[in-house]
């Protein structure tokens, strides 16, 4: 069966979060439909500055897709990737789409111990609920606050198991069918995408790779013990204070500059705290390649070094995926432009390198430049080097540039040697 003659590609303004329609366009109609569309993740953090509404963008994506999704990827169980499938208007809108397939990292099975064969990587998975379970108890606990307890439960809330979009993909995976995935499985996604071919390129299980372990991560009495001295109040929260800035009436001098200190070294636990989670939900990500027609388009959610590690270095096939990375034609970038999700020498030097230097690269990034402030460009997201880079190796597309009124970036592309990535609206 001939393949796609046109791939399309829709990236939605959801502020800081992900939400792609990749389409693939075929000159002849297969079953009446002459087009199979996949929807790469579905959430937001912080919407746009210019304001963002799910059920709007849900509204969109039935237009595209001609009201049928033939397939759902779900890279991991953020908030920022996940929150659309949840809400209430959204979600019901994208249930009526009926998707046939839905992906999601092979932690989110209910079986996933299946693949767990070893001590870690059964506590690994038991971790990651508990885990979730104290940031949304440390989310409530800390309530209405300002300053940086905000900015502490915000990034908790961000960890939250989102259980009611979890239980809407059951349900459409019920309906349909549900894979789980890890390095070099099959998606499923290839049988409903004549001519295309879908590699797992990540995430590794903990048995093939415990790197994607991190500080007491996988440990799930750890989170138990967090659990319970933040339900005795033992964590250092001050619930009673509303400014980060006020210290109790009377103290002057170094009891204030004491006081302040002790809050800040505090809270900065708690983040540290926090950021683990983080780490630890991002290097679940599904890594998908697509391959279609000399075509090569990579997404790899929010994976971070430790995953993409032993992909590029440890993976057996990684001579084979390193040498089809090296001529990628479309990049989703990882983790919303973060310093650790773009690999400098390993993943992005691959594009700087001789021939694969001349190969045309487009870069498409989801985020939003204030969402999470940092001291440094170090620690920006996104980060203002990795734009730099990005943008002198070829063309890049972002949300945050986008004007007020500005619902998607649209770009397409011919399956033809000479096609190239083109922006059409």
């Amino acid at each position: 069966m001939a393949g796609p003659g046109r791939i399309r590609l829709r990236m939605y303004q959801v502020g800081f979060g992900d939400c792609f329609l990749l389409s693939f366009e075929y000159a002849r109609a297969l079953g009446g439909r002459d087009a199979r569309h996949v929807l790469i993740d579905f959430g937001s953090n912080k919407a746009a500055k210019q304001g963002s509404d799910l059920t709007a963008t849900a509204k969109l994506i039935k237009d595209h897709c001609g009201g049928k999704l033939d397939a759902i990827v779900l890279t991991h169980r953020h908030k920022d990737h996940i929150s659309g499938f949840g809400t209430a208007e959204s979600a019901k809108i994208i249930g009526d789409l009926q998707p046939d397939l839905i992906v999601r990292p092979w932690t989110e099975d209910p079986k996933a111990k299946s693949k767990a064969t070893g001590k870690a990587a059964r506590a690994f998975v038991d971790s990651i609920d508990r885990a979730q379970d104290f940031a949304g108890a440390l989310a409530e606990r800390i309530g209405s606050a300002r300053g940086a307890r905000a900015d502490l439960r915000d990034a908790a809330a961000a960890q939250v198991k989102n259980t009611q979009a979890v239980a809407n993909l059951d349900k459409w995976a019920k309906a349909g069918a549900g894979t789980y995935v890890s390095i070099g499985d099959e998606s499923g996604l290839g049988r409903l995408l004549p001519g295309v071919t879908v590699s797992v390129l990540g995430p590794p299980t903990v048995d093939e790779w415990e790197k994607i372990l991190s500080y007491r991560a996988s440990d799930p009495n750890y989170w138990i013990g967090l659990r319970g001295a933040l339900s005795r109040g033992r964590l250092p929260i001050d619930a009673s204070v509303e400014s980060d800035e006020e210290v109790p009436v009377g103290a002057i001098g170094p009891e204030r500059w004491l006081v302040n200190r002790m809050r800040s070294q505090h809270l900065g636990l708690l983040q540290r705290i926090v950021n683990t989670m983080d780490d630890t939900l991002n290097n679940t990500s599904v890594i998908l390649l697509f391959e279609v027609g000399g075509k090569c388009l990579l997404f790899p959610g929010d994976a971070q070094i430790e995953n993409w590690e032993y992909v590029l270095s440890h993976y057996p096939k990684r001579a084979a995926i390193v040498q089809k990375l090296s001529g990628v034609d479309l990049y989703k970038v990882g983790h919303h432009g973060s310093r650790n999700a773009t690999p400098k020498l390993s993943l992005f030097g691959l594009w700087t390198q001789g021939a694969a230097a001349r190969h045309p690269l487009t870069s498409v990034v989801s985020t939003r430049e204030d969402a999470y402030p940092a001291k440094s460009d170090a620690t920006k997201v996104p980060q203002g080097a990795l734009l730099t880079a990005l943008k002198k190796r070829g063309d890049l597309h972002a949300t945050h540039t986008l004007a007020d009124g500005e619902a998607y970036v649209e770009l397409e592309c011919p399956v033809t040697p000479r096609g190239r990535f083109t922006r059409t609206s």
